[in-house]
């Protein structure tokens, strides 16, 4: 045990001195001993949890000092970095329980087999633990960790040096070289199967039903390897193919280089050396496949050529490390079936591959690297004529507001951004994909500059380079209305795009529609992403996809992607109807795949956890931030190093959070790394420019701009210092430098959590993830106390997905979309005028819904009568529809005077509400401040504005800080009213209105700038904003060299009647100076020789020279001793003709204290039944094999009675 105190030396204040006792001996009989010269008492609590009369120990450190409310004693009784250390005097630590060792599924096992030399020895209570192995495999001793910290080693890929990995020489090899060379590469896999066979027999007992597990996964990937090996070997079309692609792959990792493609280049800049030759890119370079990637090839070869193959309906799923090239692992098999397909069919056309993505930035990002493919793919099609004459192109579908739907609204963006002095590029494609020159420059220039060619009726790219292979056109096309005329070979887009599908009738060319080929596969990235709402509503309209592909020809191969996923074969057969192959498959141990290995050799991600039970959560973040943006100036750093950790990005579970953090970078942060710099010389200026944030409000430019400013070094005009994220950094960010994150709050899943962390120090320099938990957060405090533990084994905590597509709430949302799309695009009703001329009793009908039916038993069998009913519901409302129309024709979408089937999900009238995005679960209502101007967009979730953004709110969006209104402010068409009239009385109120929603143009939410006082971060000159004005808050001070940007203050008034207003800065500045001068110009300084706290910050009048730190301000009266009084009114109303007598607080902006909504419930009580829900799901829980170990821990925990104040403790288990 050890601690530090403080004692006072006369003259000479506080010295500080440490205290330990190194032998303390604790016991069942003695289960207590007073430690550290008796300021302390060691306490343990024994608790029996088996026969065998082992049991759990809770040891822990108690100041026994009793606080008296004196400043003095409070210190020198205070005990300062705790230590404590636990050794077993007689036998040893063993494995705490936990009821996951209950395994109860097989993937549950099969986890506990992988995992098994990763060992939970103890917990932490209000502290983590820690402790040490010894070499004989048994725990050493377990302590206390206040500042916990685990080294992640990287699964790096394994690399490989044999010739048949080289991509040219796969591409150019004869029949005869090849399948030797595969055979021995799938021999060394075999090899170290045998040895996993071996070991499998050694391993305990109760995991040999996993390892048997294990080892058939592996057997069975083998088996599919010489699969594909045997079909190269026996079909020349085949192998033809598979070495076009790799060729083809070859051209497109050359073209990625930072000098072509792989880098943004103005027009000239771009390397254009050309290859003449089909030799010259063989020997180009030594371009090589990791092993993973080619063995990926071989086992999913068969299956996505040949319809027949018996592995065609497995979803073949990629599942390896961020960064680690899954990428390129199923582009290769895609260009694989868009070859094959075109020598055996010919140039019939259709779109041969569907690439599917969830975030709008990361499918353009993607779009670019398919589009680099297709180019490559073209270079070879014009050389080798057996390819046809028909181009492989690419097309991205995406929403309106990234690419256009029309050629008219190309046509119309394309004339805007010639006349732009600073050209917004909203065509979908930011670079050329084959040499990387800009579409669209950076500023305005000559038409040669911008590589588009528009109409009202046509639409078309090409390289705005001369020297460009492809600066005649380009084979990609971004706007709808052409994909639609032109189906691309590869369509990359968005997942909730095919939403789209139930309301155009030209989207079925995308499944086969016509004479057209449907897709051959379709690959989903990111598949972990498609869970909750989101993948619910696609797994129901995945089935109709599915069902209409299958009615034009064979049904598609599936291939995913994910670097975090649990329960993959739940989430599968509720998505897709099928069953999963996980590739690669894990060995018995997860430090080897084979295909991937533990790095032990180099320095790992370094994760380090912070809580601080003493401040609130955004004092604990601003103090953690100031110190990691000043650490480069404060200790001896390469240049490589200094670079990796400029630039933090700090990750937020919310908007919310981090828009209060974005106004905390721009002052709080810096205000306190001017204290925490050791020396002003070293003190780290940053300015608002490199302040950015990443989130799903920044539109595609926008965000595609921002990873390239992350890419620009240290010292360079764009280089980013700081940047708040949320999860949309978790994918598709692939920088190396980054080197540095904040993670501010324990994210809401662990797949979100490796995600985003595994984007930091992805390069040279080992990264470093500082994890911020709040104190009180439930979650967060749990998972610090398990830092260690949790650490040691990211992947096994992933949490399983949840998706119910075939659900109840899901069918009621989205099953009668579903039956839309099979009827138009299955049955060829797609005229809009044609939903009326549908025979239900038709056998092809009959077949398209059996197909159907089908698919949705296989996802979810216990819901599979239930959807023939509501399916055969939805039937007859639509011919119900139909035979009303009479003469009339049915259309699908509603306009007067014609009747319509469908309308949209947030409008009114007759009619299915269907979606136009599946991410369309709430509607977004849009804000507007007083006296600005109309056009700057705000919104929030609809269901947000009356919590968290009620009435009297206070809302930081991107550094600015607004109050909501109440509803008088709202004008007379805002919302639509709900008429209650019973409850209306009830509770007193005149009516029910609810928040306007965007799409219906139903006026906007009021909120007004609060506070008024604003602050320049650069010059520190503070501002009163007028409304009036109507102009932005922008500092005017000519001598300002930094943003203009203004900065809220960060403290209001309050008062118990619940009114709110700014600060009299100008009567605080001037409370001990000069209180005549009548001036408002005020500045708002940091004193760096103040210390910490509110009296380094300090108002000073910039006439009279009078100034006032704010030390003291947020004490009660202080406010009253100063002349304020209540501003006796809100931020939105005139000041009224009498005053409020109460007295004001002065409190933080982001008090907890400023705004407590008043909220009334009601619930609306459904006619009862006989069957009690309580009562099944309370048998359920007691037949759990869960339930009697949980009750157990429950029952043993005890609880330490003592007078002190418990410093630390943890729990261990003693066998």
């Amino acid at each position: 045990v050890e601690a530090g105190v403080y004692s006072r030396s006369p003259g000479q204040g506080y010295n500080r001195e440490s205290l330990t006792d190194p032998d303390v001996e604790l016991t069942p009989a003695e289960p207590s001993v007073v430690v550290l010269d008796g300021r302390a008492e060691l306490v343990s609590i024994w608790r029996k949890r088996d026969e065998a009369g082992g049991g759990v120990v809770t040891v822990a450190i108690v100041n026994t000092a009793n606080y008296s409310g004196g400043d003095d004693e409070e210190w020198e009784d205070a005990l300062f970095r705790i230590g404590l250390t636990v050794e077993p005097t007689g036998g040893t630590i063993g494995d705490y329980p936990s009821p996951e060792l209950l395994a109860l599924t097989e993937e549950e096992e099969d986890l506990g087999l992988i995992y098994r030399d990763r060992k939970t020895v103890a917990i932490g209570h209000g502290c983590a633990a820690a402790w040490e192995m010894r070499p004989d495999g048994q725990v050493g001793n377990v302590s206390i960790d206040f500042l916990p910290h685990f080294d992640v080693p990287a699964l790096v890929p394994r690399e490989g040096q044999l010739d048949v990995l080289r991509l040219g020489w796969l591409a150019d090899s004869d029949i005869s070289e090849l399948v030797p060379a595969l055979r021995d590469f799938v021999a060394e896999y075999e090899t170290w199967l045998g040895a996993q066979r071996d070991l499998a027999t050694d391993v305990d007992p109760k995991h040999q039903p996993a390892a048997r597990r294990v080892v058939r996964r592996l057997e069975e990937t083998v088996d599919r390897m010489h699969s594909g090996i045997d079909l190269l070997e026996s079909d020349p079309t085949s192998h033809r193919a598979f070495a076009l692609a790799n060729e083809a792959m070859l051209i497109q990792m050359i073209q990625g280089a930072d000098d072509r493609a792989g880098r943004i280049h103005d027009q000239g800049e771009a390397n254009q050396e050309r290859f003449d030759s089909e030799t010259d890119w063989m020997q180009s370079r030594g371009e090589r496949w990791r092993p993973f990637q080619l063995a990926f090839q071989l086992l999913a070869l068969s299956s996505s050529i040949n319809p027949g193959d018996p592995d065609r309906d497995l979803v073949d799923l990629i599942w390896f490390p961020t960064g680690g090239g899954k990428t390129e692992a199923y582009l290769a098999v895609a260009a694989t079936v868009a070859l094959h397909r075109r020598l055996t069919s010919g140039s019939r056309p259709g779109t041969d591959v569907i690439t599917r993505y969830t975030y709008r930035l990361l499918t353009q990002q993607q779009f670019l690297r398919t589009a680099r493919l297709i180019c490559a793919l073209e270079v070879v099609r014009r050389r080798e004529k057996e390819l046809g004459d028909e181009p492989f192109t690419a097309g991205l579908w995406i929403g309106e507001k990234d690419a256009p739907n029309k050629f008219t609204d190309a046509d119309d963006r394309c004339s805007e951004v010639l006349t732009e002095q600073r050209p917004r590029n909203r065509l979908g494609l930011e670079r050329c994909p084959w040499c990387g020159t800009r579409i669209i420059p950076k500023r305005q220039s000559d038409r040669s500059a911008y590589g588009f060619d528009s109409s009202s009726g046509s639409f078309r790219f090409h390289c705005p380079d001369p020297a460009c292979i492809f600066t005649e056109e380009l084979p990609v096309n971004t706007v709808d209305e052409h994909l639609y005329r032109e189906p691309p070979t590869f369509l990359v887009a968005t997942v909730d795009k095919f939403a789209r599908l139930v309301w155009v009738e030209e989207a079925g060319v995308f499944l086969g529609a016509g004479d057209r080929l449907p897709p051959g596969l379709i690959i989903q990235d990111e598949l972990h992403l498609l869970s909750g709402p989101l993948g619910t509503t696609v797994g129901i309209y995945e089935a109709a996809i599915s069902t209409v592909c299958g009615l034009h020809g064979a049904p598609p191969k599936m291939v995913a992607s994910t670097a975090t996923i649990r329960d993959s074969g739940s989430q599968a057969r509720a998505l897709y109807g099928r069953n999963v192959a996980v590739f690669p498959p894990s060995g018995l141990s997860v430090d080897d795949s084979w295909f991937a290995v533990t790095d032990t050799e180099q320095p790992g991600r370094r994760y380090v956890g912070v809580m601080s039970p003493c401040h609130t959560p955004s004092t604990s973040m601003v103090r953690i931030s100031a110190i990691l943006q000043q650490v480069i100036n404060e200790v001896d750093l390469s240049p490589a190093e200094r670079d990796a950790y400029a630039t933090l990005v700090a990750y937020h579970n919310s908007l919310r959070e981090l828009g209060k953090t974005v106004t905390f970078a721009r002052d709080d942060i810096p205000a306190r790394m001017r204290l925490v710099a050791s020396a002003t010389e070293n003190l780290r200026r940053i300015p608002d420019h490199q302040i950015v944030e990443l989130t799903s409000n920044v539109d595609s430019e926008e965000g595609a701009e921002i990873l390239s400013r992350l890419e620009a070094p240290y010292g360079h005009p764009d280089f980013v210092a700081f940047l708040a994220t949320t999860n949309m950094f978790s994918v598709g960010v692939d920088v190396q430098r980054l080197g540095l994150m904040l993670v501010n709050g324990q994210p809401k899943t662990t797949s979100d959590y490796i995600q985003s962390s595994s984007r930091v120090g992805r390069g040279k320099v080992p990264g470093l993830v500082v994890t911020h938990y709040s104190s009180t957060k439930p979650r967060d405090r749990s998972h610090y106390e398990h830092f260690h533990a949790y650490h040691q084994a990211l992947y096994r905590y992933v949490e399983p997905t949840s998706v119910t597509p075939f659900s109840v709430p899901s069918r009621r949302r989205a099953l009668h979309a579903a039956l839309v799309i099979l009827v138009r695009h299955g049955l060829g009703f797609t005229g809009k005028a044609s939903a009326g001329a549908v025979d239900f009793s038709s056998p092809g009908y009959i077949e398209a819904r059996e197909m159907f039916l089908e698919r949705a038993r296989l996802a979810d069998p216990a819901e599979a009568t239930a959807t023939r009913e509501d399916l055969e519901r939805l039937e007859e409302t639509w011919q119900q529809e139909a035979d009303q129309t009479g003469e009339a024709a049915l259309y699908y979408d509603a306009h007067r005077p014609h009747r319509g089937l469908l309308i949209q999900a947030d409008g009114h009238g007759r009619g299915w509400k269907t979606m136009n995005s599946m991410r369309a679960v709430d509607s977004e209502s849009p804000l507007c401040s007083q006296g600005e101007d109309p056009q700057t967009e705000r919104t929030v979730r609809s269901s947000q504005a009356l919590v968290p953004f009620g009435v009297g709110a206070i809302y930081d969006h991107l550094g600015e800080s607004f109050v909501a209104c109440d509803t008088g402010q709202w004008a007379g068409t805002t919302g639509r009213i709900i008429p209650f009239d019973r409850l209306a009385e009830k509770l007193g109120v005149e009516e029910f209105r609810l928040p306007p929603v965007k799409t219906r143009n139903e006026g906007c939410l009021p909120f007004v700038r609060f506070p008024g006082w604003l602050f320049c971060p650069s010059c520190r000159k503070m501002w009163f904003w007028n409304e009036e004005t109507g102009q932005r808050p922008e500092c005017g001070e000519t001598t300002c060299r930094g943003s203009s940007r203004l900065a809220p203050m960060r403290f209001l008034m309050i008062c118990r009647q619940g009114h709110l207003g700014d600060v009299d800065w100008h009567r605080w500045a001037h409370s001990n100076g000069d209180q005549h001068c009548n001036t408002r110009e005020l500045d708002f300084k940091t004193l760096s020789n103040r210390g910490g706290g509110l009296s380094s910050l300090e108002i000073r009048c910039r006439t009279c020279g009078s100034s006032r730190s704010l030390d003291g301000l947020t004490m009660p009266g202080t406010a009253e001793s100063v002349g304020m009084a209540c501003p006796s009114r809100q931020p939105w109303e005139h000041p009224p003709a009498g005053g409020c007598e109460e007295v004001p607080l002065i409190v933080q902006r982001g008090a907890s204290n400023v705004h407590y909504p008043q909220l009334s419930s009601a619930l609306d009580i459904p006619p009862g039944s006989d069957h009690d829900e309580n009562k099944t799901v309370e048998e359920a829980l007691r037949a759990s094999r869960a339930f009697e170990l949980t009750v157990n821990t429950i029952d043993s925990t005890g609880n330490l009675n003592t007078d002190g104040t418990i410093t630390g403790s943890i729990d261990m288990f003693i066998p």
